[in-house]
Order: structure tokens, then sequence, then C-alpha cells
């Protein structure tokens, strides 16, 4: 007598998108907040000649600005609002965006964009740890930190894979920590 797996059903069709889904690559998409003079994400990584959304967040009552000059990217934003930028950055590198509003930069409103040069099919194979049944490996960081913070960045869906990026900011004093990886 067959049992009956209720499960199986909805986990193809699960499959069965994301398979659809590993041809197209999607934009990377970062959502930037600013409040209380500072971006709360500082560090963002995309890469080099796909589109990028950024969708910039003003969540305090005064005015800001978004600037990277290498991209001609100025704009600026109202007290509480919201709007996105979208572009295709064309060379690798470790860019600086800043809120050009007076004083802003001075008073440490500023992070990087971190453009990271687009792989090839053999080197995405070759970066993701394996273990013997191909499965990829997976890694803890451990801090004595309770609850160590992690951003995602640029998830996306790649040629047959899943890939990733995070920043692990530890306890106070310590050096953040990236991680970038992917799922075959």
């Amino acid at each position: 007598m067959m049992k009956k797996r209720p499960f199986l059903l909805p986990l193809l069709l699960i499959l069965a998108c994301l398979s659809a889904a590993c041809g197209h690559t999607a934009p990377n998409e970062t959502t930037i907040k600013m409040e209380a003079m500072r971006f709360l994400q500082d560090e963002i990584s995309v890469t080099a000649g796909q589109p990028v959304t950024l969708r910039l967040v003003n969540q305090d009552g005064y005015a800001h600005a978004f600037d990277i000059d290498e991209f001609d990217i100025h704009t600026p934003l109202a007290a509480n609002e919201t709007m996105d930028v979208v572009f295709v950055p064309d060379k690798p590198g470790r860019y600086t965006f800043y809120c050009g509003s007076p004083g802003h930069q001075a008073a440490g409103m500023v992070g990087a964009l971190i453009v990271e040069p687009k792989l090839s099919g053999a080197a995405h194979h070759k970066s993701a740890p394996q273990n013997g049944d191909n499965d990829v490996s997976l890694v803890s960081l451990f801090t004595r930190r309770r609850h160590p913070r992690v951003y995602a960045n640029s998830w996306r869906v790649g040629q047959h894979c899943l890939c990733f990026a995070a920043k692990v900011q530890p306890r106070t004093g310590a050096r953040p920590a990236r991680i970038v990886g992917q799922f075959i």
C-alpha cells in the first residue's frame, strides 16, 4: 500500500519555480535606510555589468541626498521620502557613496559600494566549497556576542546557483567580516 505524501507536490512546485528562475539573473536589489545622520547599511556589494536597484529610504524628518560621483548619481530625498535608483555598474572596484546635503558627509554619512567582477561559469563552481556528495558545506562563525548582526546583500538567483553576500558585524571594536558564497 502506497503512503500519501502531501508535502511532495508543494516541494516539487517550489523546485520547478526555482529551476525556471535559474536561467535568468535577477537584478541586485538593496535597501539603504538613512537615519540619525548615517546610512544604516554602509557597505553594499553588487556585480559588474548587472542592473542594480537601490531603494533609498529617508527615515529622518529632514532632507538627505545619495551620491556616487563615479556613476553620476546625485539623488536628493525629502524628509521621510523613498526613492529607487537603478543603474548598471560597468567597472569593478570600490566606490564611495555619501550624503551630499551640506555637512552630512563630514558628519560621517558615507559608505562603500563594492562592485565585484562578473564571474565566469568555471569560477562559479570553484568558489563554493563542496563535500564528497556535491552538497555545499556550511560554515558557522561564532562570536562572543549573543546575537551577532548579519546583513544580507545582493541575494540573487544565478544560473543554477543561489549567490549571496553578507556582512557580519561582531562586538564593538572587532573587525566586521564579509561572507560571500553560493549554493549550486
